[in-house]
């Protein structure tokens, strides 16, 4: 079955509909870091997310941004640091770094700097096309497994 996300930053309640409907993942915009959106403060859920599914007695795969696009983390910690954080303290099963905005690519360098930090599967969440994935380097496709456009 596939995920929930609910947006701007609702995992707990992502997480009680997956656990109600069968969904296997959740994706949170702000699991494990504050940041700071047109959209104000937005806190992290890391904590009401695993009470859910401890309540609810149930696990749910969680796919957690971090850097998340259109927002700007209220901390001084680098990318390695949250996704270390992120995984080992906030149980994330996977993390997800974007562009800065919805459909830019994010900073090859960012990128490699988490895969590099953690050992955890590590998601592309936007601005991907043949260009981003052969600059990023993390996945190697044929080109007929890419699609066109």
């Amino acid at each position: 079955m596939g995920g929930i996300n609910l947006l701007r930053n609702s995992g707990p309640e992502a997480a009680a509909i997956a656990a109600v409907t069968g969904a296997s993942f959740i994706r949170s915009n702000a699991y494990c870091e504050a940041v700071v959106s047109t959209e104000g403060i937005i806190e992290p859920v890391a904590r009401e997310v695993l009470e859910v599914m401890t309540r609810l007695n149930t696990k749910i795969t969680v796919l957690a941004d971090i850097f998340v696009k259109h927002a700007s983390p209220l901390h001084r910690m680098t990318i390695e640091d949250i996704a270390k954080d992120c995984i080992e303290r906030s149980l994330a099963d996977a993390l997800v770094v974007t562009g800065p905005r919805t459909g830019e690519p994010p900073d090859p360098l960012l990128v490699r700097r988490v895969v590099k930090a953690v050992g955890t599967k590590i998601l592309v969440g936007s601005g991907i096309n043949r260009t981003t994935l052969m600059i990023i380097g993390i996945l190697t496709l044929h080109s007929r497994d890419i699609p066109k456009g």
